[in-house]
């Protein structure tokens, strides 16, 4: 399954993502994405792109109250691969792909930041 996150980033965090590719990072942070992609679109200039075969967050639609939203949560701490960074549309928007790895949570008390 896939699951989408858009995001206002600056071009220099968009540019970070880029030195990734290939390597395992995390998000520290819980990751709100949605099961749908024409929604997402619509939260900023960044279109993250997650497949989740192998891993997979928590569907909170029912919870929510915006069900309309199809959100799943993602952990703090959830791993992750970057596959590749590329233009998503003519408008400047950018896509990041990224692939959830399975069974590794990563958690740093005290720590900020969306790398390691």
């Amino acid at each position: 399954m896939k699951v989408y996150r858009g995001a206002n980033l600056d071009r220099s965090v968009i540019e970070n993502y880029k030195k990734p590719i290939g390597e395992n990072t995390s998000w520290d942070s819980f990751i709100s994405t949605s099961k749908n992609c024409k929604l997402a679109e619509r939260f900023g200039n960044t279109l993250f792109i997650i497949d989740t075969s192998s891993c997979s967050g928590i569907d909170i639609s029912s919870y929510s109250g915006f069900p309309d939203e199809e959100e799943v949560l993602l952990p703090a701490g959830t791993a992750f691969k970057v596959l590749k960074v590329a233009p998503y549309s003519t408008s400047g928007q950018y896509s990041i792909y990224v692939e959830l790895l399975p069974g590794v949570r990563i958690v740093l008390l005290g720590k900020t930041g969306t790398r390691r």
